[in-house]
């Protein structure tokens, strides 16, 4: 057995080896750099264990308990503690043919958790369609390997069958949806990003490279889709996270993923750092209650400009 679980490991580092070569590869190919403009477009705080412990305990307790809460749609959570009860009765399945490889399957399976099926957990008390329409590729993957592996009645391989043909059914159809959504919210954050650049131009500056550009507010997607069900699938726009209500973290980055994303286009500015963004906010601190749809003025070392 020790040897198995020594072959299983050169697998895994030589899985995550090939990775990186590849990775490599693909960089040298297209000759691009691997950065992530939208890594704080979300800004998450720290829990303490306590608060971090009830956190998952409501989660568990929705998941079981209140499936389909926001969405309204229980297909979600069901398919979720479907796989779970699958992942079981296949510990259990091995078990029962050979005890020795217990501690292997539960390995394996407290692996599989841990490495997909438990953000699919995670997420699932808040089953949104754009949360969990991702992860029914994963869900599809585990129904056939537990149910094909442990399961000989026939009756429920075809009602396995079913299930996951349903599922791959709801994954076309909201995935076609959520493709629809990103795009056109996208095009909207192109449009106002265009018009930041070409505002910040009407000023005309002498010297405009050489200033810090601080964006403030912030301007959720006007693109919605209903699903038939209580909530909206839309697509998330990056202008949607300018909060200011927490030392202006969130609003912060907005500015600095806005900035990085406009110089993809060519629309080159300097970007402030942290410090010097909650300076210069302390300057105008009207600008996080204006409800001005767009203005833009030059101060000092400053540009601000205000989206809505």
């Amino acid at each position: 057995v020790i040897k198995e679980y020594v072959i299983y490991a050169l697998y895994c580092i030589l899985g995550i080896i090939s990775y990186f070569i590849l990775n490599k590869i693909a960089l040298w190919h297209y000759d691009v750099q691997q950065v992530s403009h939208a890594s704080n477009l979300v800004h998450w705080n720290t829990l303490s264990i306590k608060d971090g412990v009830n956190t998952l305990l409501r989660s568990i307790y929705h998941f079981f308990f209140l499936p389909g809460r926001a969405s309204g749609l229980l297909f979600y959570n069901i398919s979720d503690t479907l796989c779970l009860i699958m992942v079981l009765y296949g510990i259990i399945s091995v078990a029962m043919k050979n005890s020795k490889l217990l501690i292997h399957a539960i390995l394996a399976s407290f692996l599989l958790i841990l490495s997909g099926l438990g953000i699919v957990f995670a997420t699932t008390s808040f089953d949104l369609a754009r949360i969990m329409v991702p992860h029914l590729p994963f869900m599809i993957a585990i129904g056939i390997f537990w149910g094909f592996t442990f399961i000989d009645f026939r009756v429920i391989k075809v009602f396995t069958v079913f299930i996951l043909s349903l599922i791959i059914f709801i994954q076309v159809r909201d995935s076609s949806d959520l493709v629809v959504a990103e795009k056109m919210t996208y095009q909207e954050d192109y449009i106002k990003m265009v018009e930041i650049d070409m505002s910040i131009k009407n000023l005309q500056l002498d010297d405009p490279d050489s200033k810090k550009v601080i964006i403030t507010g912030f301007s959720p997607s006007r693109n919605k889709f209903v699903k038939g069900y209580s909530i909206e699938l839309i697509g998330v726009s990056m202008l949607h996270f300018g909060y200011f209500d927490d030392s202006n973290i969130h609003s912060y980055y907005l500015c600095e993923n806005t900035l990085d994303i406009m110089s993809l286009y060519g629309m080159n500015y300097q970007k402030p750092t942290l410090e010097e963004y909650q300076k210069a906010l302390k300057l105008h601190p009207e600008l996080l209650t204006s409800s001005k749809s767009l203005s833009v003025f030059n101060e000092g070392d400053y540009i601000f400009v205000h989206i809505k």
